[in-house]
C-alpha cells in the first residue's frame, strides 16, 4: 500500500507541548513491515514507542502493546470500528483512518454513453454491457498485484451477504451456517457473472495496480473496484483529466452494506522506555484539528467523532456522504484466519481467470475455517 499522508501535522503540535523533544519517524516498506519485520522488532525489543499496525488485538494478546482503554480519545472511536480491535474487552489500538471500498468510475465515459450510477446489480451489468460494446474495458483489474482481484470479491461479498443475512458471521462461528452455504454462493455467482461476460480487462493477470492507475487516467477503463486510497494514488500521478465518481455495489434488490474498516492502528509498545510520553503523542495524533489535516491528505475518513474534513475531491465527498447515510460494518473476512482469507483471494482470482466458480472452493474455505476457528482472536458478537 502506498503511504500518502505523513507525520507533518503531528510534529508541529507535539513540539508546542514538548519543545525540547525530538520525534523520530521510521518508515518501512509496508508489506515487509506487516509480514514479519514489525513482529521481529517487538520480540527483540527494538520496536518504536508507537507502533502503527493492523492487528492490535493479536498484539495485545501476545503482550506486545499496552491497554489504551482509559485514554480519552478511545471514547470518541465509533463502536463499529472499536469492536474490531478488542481483546477481552480492552482496546489495544485505535485506527488513524476509516476506509471503505466501492466502484470508482469515469463520469465522462458514463455521460457519453448515457449511463447513470447503477442502483442495483442488474443496472451494473447493463452498464458493463454498454461500456464493453463501446470498446472500453468496463472494469479494470491489475491481478499481478493479487489484492486488486481480492478486493473485488470482498466488495461484492459485502453487498451479497450482509443485507440478506446480517447475522452471517455469528452464525458461521456458531456452526448454524456454512461458508459453502447460500450467502457465499450468492457472492461467488455475482463475481462469476461479471467474469463470464468479459467485463474485466482481458489482460487482468498480466498487469498490476500501477498500470490500472495509468489506464483509468487515460480513459481506457470505465470503472475500478478499490478503496478510498485509489483517489490519492491517482492524484499523486498528477493525472485527473476527468471527474471521478463513486458508487457502492448493490445486490439484485438494490441493497448494500458499505465497509467501515479501521486502518493504520496506533498502539503503544509495552516495552517502551517512555510509555506516558508515547500515550501523550498518541493523544496529539488524535486531536480533531490534527486529524482533519491528516485525513484530508490521505483521502480517508475519521474513525473518531468530532472531526470535520474539507476534502478536495468530489468523489471523496461523495464517499463520505454515503458512509454517513448508508449501513456499514466491518468487511467480510474480518472473522476469518489469514489462511481462510488467502484462500478466498485465490478463489476470486481463479473465478475471474476461469470465468466460472467452483463450489469445491467454498467447501475448502469451510474446511480451513473449521481448522483455524480456535485461533481466532476477534470473534463475532
Amino acid at each position: 500500500m502506498k503511504e500518502k499522508a505523513g507525520p507533518r501535522p503531528w510534529n508541529g503540535n507535539s513540539k508546542k507541548k514538548y519543545p525540547n523533544a525530538t520525534i523520530e519517524w521510521r518508515k518501512y516498506d509496508g508489506d515487509k513491515y506487516v509480514n514479519g519485520l514489525m513482529t521481529a522488532q517487538l520480540i527483540a525489543g527494538r520496536a518504536a514507542d508507537i507502533v502503527i499496525n493492523q492487528a492490535p488485538a493479536a498484539l495485545g494478546k501476545a503482550g506486545f502493546v499496552i491497554d489504551l482503554s482509559d485514554m480519552p480519545f478511545v471514547s470518541r472511536e465509533y463502536d463499529t470500528l472499536k469492536s474490531q480491535d478488542l481483546y477481552e474487552g480492552k482496546v489495544y489500538g485505535v485506527p488513524l483512518e476509516s476506509v471503505t471500498n466501492g466502484v470508482f468510475y469515469n463520469k465522462r465515459i458514463f455521460a457519453e454513453l448515457g449511463i447513470g450510477a447503477p442502483q442495483n446489480w442488474s443496472q451494473l451489468l447493463a452498464a458493463c454491457g454498454k461500456i464493453k460494446a463501446s470498446g472500453i474495458a468496463p472494469i479494470l483489474i491489475g491481478a499481478l498485484d493479487s489484492w486488486t482481484a481480492n478486493i473485488v470479491g470482498v466488495t461484492i461479498g459485502q453487498a451479497a451477504v450482509y443485507p440478506e443475512d446480517p447475522g452471517f458471521d455469528k452464525a458461521v462461528y456458531e456452526g448454524t451456517e456454512k461458508l459453502d452455504g447460500p450467502a457465499m454462493t450468492r457472492s461467488m455467482l455475482m463475481v462469476e457473472e461479471l467474469a463470464k461476460n468479459g467485463y474485466f480487462n482481458e489482460d487482468a493477470f498480466r498487469i498490476g495496480y500501477d498500470e490500472v492507475l495509468r489506464r483509468f487516467a487515460d480513459g481506457k477503463g470505465a470503472m475500478v473496484v478499490n478503496g478510498n486510497w485509489f483517489l490519492g494514488d491517482l492524484a499523486a500521478d498528477g493525472r485527473l483529466p476527468f471527474d471521478v465518481g463513486f458508487f457502492p455495489i448493490r445486490d439484485r434488490e438494490g441493497r448494500t452494506m458499505l465497509i467501515a474498516a479501521g486502518d493504520k492502528k496506533v498502539s503503544v509498545n509495552a516495552r517502551s522506555a517512555y510509555p506516558e510520553q508515547a500515550k501523550e503523542l498518541a493523544s496529539i495524533m488524535f486531536e480533531p484539528d490534527i486529524m482533519s489535516v491528516y485525513l484530508k491528505e490521505a483521502n480517508a475518513f475519521s474513525p473518531l467523532t468530532g472531526v470535520t474534513v474539507d476534502y478536495d475531491q468530489q468523489a471523496v465527498r461523495e464517499m463520505a456522504g454515503l458512509l454517513a447515510k448508508l449501513p456499514s460494518r466491518r468487511q467480510i473476512g474480518s472473522y476469518w484466519s489469514g489462511a481462510v482469507n488467502d484462500k478466498f483471494g485465490d478463489m476470486i482470482a481463479q473465478t475471474i481467470a476461469d470465468r466460472k466458480w467452483s463450489p469445491a472452493n467454498l467447501a475448502e474455505l469451510q474446511r480451513l475455517y473449521d481448522a483455524d476457528k480456535g485461533l481466532l482472536v476477534s470473534r463475532p458478537g
